[in-house]
């Protein structure tokens, strides 16, 4: 759940991480299948490419519905975050997220769509308009940390810098908690259950620290 530094950015200059001429130029797609509102693309390697508005994802988890939520519940939360920050109505509207959702890193890492910069990391990470998420034992919070990265990918965009630690990952932590109802998403909301969060570890760390 880390996010590159502001003194990081200033060594970068701040730049997108990716590169042409690589990543996607390696990928080869072999054939493109139209989903609904989202597109799917499959490479040579296996990886799976879906897009919606804000977010094009790319990762090695099989297609199935769970890419069609992770989707849905990132573009419904980017309204719902610029409403946080009082952004202007439209100053979004072109913003995507790079996004890969690995279960093996090692295909990521032949391809080059790992950006040298990123350390290791066991959760996730972000950098500028692109962001990394490891799967995790449950989808909910695969899902969580997709969000959270999200958030810290917005304060890349709209502030150049993502704050001091305790404020970046604790607006990120708060802005990736979420409720959904017969596919409305919320944001900001704090489940009231263990039940609900499978794996997310909130409510053990909270009671660890009472």
């Amino acid at each position: 759940m880390d996010s590159i530094s502001s003194t990081d950015r200033t060594k970068t200059g701040g730049l997108p991480v990716w590169r042409s001429g690589q990543g996607w130029m390696l990928l080869g797609w072999t054939a493109t299948i139209w989903l609904g509102c989202f597109a799917t693309a499959r490479s040579d390697e296996g990886l799976i490419q879906r897009s919606g508005k804000h977010i094009q994802l790319t990762t090695d988890v099989p297609d199935g519905p769970q890419l069609d939520r992770w989707i849905e519940s990132f573009d419904a939360a980017v309204p719902l975050w610029a409403k946080f920050w009082n952004v202007p109505s439209g100053e979004l509207d072109d913003w995507t997220v790079q996004a890969f959702v690995m279960q093996d890193d090692r295909v990521f890492k032949r391809l080059d769509l790992i950006d040298p910069r990123v350390p290791d990391f066991p959760f996730a990470y972000a950098l500028a308009d692109q962001v990394w998420i490891r799967v995790q034992q449950s989808d909910y919070y695969t899902q969580h940390l997709l969000l959270h990265e999200g958030v810290h990918s917005m304060a890349f965009r709209l502030f150049e810098d993502t704050g001091p630690t305790w404020y970046r990952e604790g607006i990120a932590e708060m802005l990736a908690t979420r409720s959904s109802d017969d596919g409305n998403v919320g944001v900001n909301q704090i489940p009231t259950s263990r039940q609900q969060t499978p794996y997310w570890g909130r409510f053990k760390r909270m009671n660890q620290i009472r």
